[in-house]
């Protein structure tokens, strides 16, 4: 953040979002506002291919276009064929060589800082989150999801 002249930090507008009102358009990646428990639940609704303690809240066919890359082939080459994307605005990996990573996982970060990785191989999912601008420091992201592999392994 930005430091005042007694120490303290001064507010940074990043987005205009107000969470208050009904937007004209709704996106589900603009403004979304969670807590990284029920964030956590969300993601494990993903990994349960649309159930959350044994309630279908989506079809698993939902669950499935929303977790897998849904771009074809030359769009795919056009972006570097690494990173595709799903129909739940996420990026999804398809070339992990070279990663800890599995192909497959998906996940999604926001403008300030929030990300998400779901292994649907490992079984895993990580959350972080943070209010930050720039929204990755130093690479806190990557360094983050370093140390929690580690320790998942």
């Amino acid at each position: 953040g930005i430091l005042n002249d007694h120490g303290g930090f001064l507010p940074v507008e990043i987005e205009a979002v107000p969470f208050t009102e009904r937007p004209a358009l709704l996106e589900g990646a603009v403004g979304l506002v969670s807590s990284v428990p029920d964030f956590l639940r969300f993601s494990q609704m993903l990994l349960d291919g649309g159930t959350l303690g044994g309630v279908r809240l989506l079809t698993a066919e939902t669950a499935s276009r929303m977790t897998a890359n849904g771009l074809p082939d030359d769009v795919l080459r056009a972006r570097g064929g690494r990173m595709g994307w799903g129909l739940a605005n996420v990026n999804v990996l398809i070339d992990a060589s070279g990663t800890t990573a599995s192909p497959g996982e998906y996940g999604w970060d926001g403008t300030a800082g929030t990300i998400f990785w779901i292994d649907p191989v490992k079984q895993t999912a990580i959350v972080l989150m943070t209010q930050s601008a720039p929204a990755n420091p130093d690479g806190i992201r990557q360094k983050f999801k370093a140390i929690a592999d580690r320790a998942i392994r």
